[in-house]
């Protein structure tokens, strides 16, 4: 009775890892934090931020390594409303939309239990800026393209044998950007997200 009830564990904890294994698909929802760092010519340097809700879509394929370890990739794609307002005078304002992002992302991970995964993110990003320049009534808007790399902490669970539950913490940090005016612009951002992962295994 013993041995089969050794054996039948066994067999769980394996199928239950083996779970992680193979491709997926996915969809995130959270909060984006964004923060900037506006440097302007012979001034002194502000930084400004706000929060705004984003969504993510993504695809990936992993496997397990040593049966504890887990390594595997993805694809995302972005959806922001964050916008970030700067007054800098009366008569002089900037203001920030964040508007979309795509990259590619590593993802290694370890197994903390049968049915729990706690993994890493290490990617690039590129992401989509909207600036938007007020100066005594008259206002301009330019688009503004920025890469980034992104690291980030996660933790990842079984609800279903297909279908898994994930909550992620990631931080970007952009290449600086010049705006018309020559003010340097360094964006980053932190995001908390939760989401769900299905499996086609």
């Amino acid at each position: 009775m013993l041995k089969k009830v050794l054996v039948a564990s066994a067999i769980f904890a394996l199928s239950s890892n083996a779970a992680f294994a193979g491709a997926y698909v996915g969809a995130d929802l959270g909060a984006n934090f964004a923060l900037y760092k506006e440097e302007p010519q012979g001034l002194a340097t502000v930084r400004f931020g706000d929060v705004g809700p984003m969504a993510d879509l993504f695809v990936g394929y992993g496997q397990l390594v040593k049966e504890k370890f887990y390594l595997g990739g993805e694809a995302f794609t972005t959806g922001f409303a964050t916008r970030v307002k700067a007054i800098d005078s009366d008569d002089f304002t900037h203001s920030f939309d964040t508007r979309y992002s795509y990259g590619v992302s590593l993802i290694p991970g370890v197994m903390i239990s049968d049915n729990t995964m706690a993994y890493a993110r290490v990617g690039v990003v590129r992401t989509g800026f909207r600036v938007k320049t007020s100066v005594e009534g008259y206002d301009e808007s330019t688009n503004e393209i920025s890469n980034g790399g992104q690291a980030g902490l996660g933790l990842q669970t079984h609800l279903t044998p297909n279908l898994d539950l994930r909550g992620e913490y990631d931080f970007t940090s952009y290449k600086s950007f010049t705006t018309g005016e020559d003010e340097k612009i360094t964006p980053t951002s932190g995001q908390v997200k939760l989401g769900l992962v299905y499996k086609f295994n």
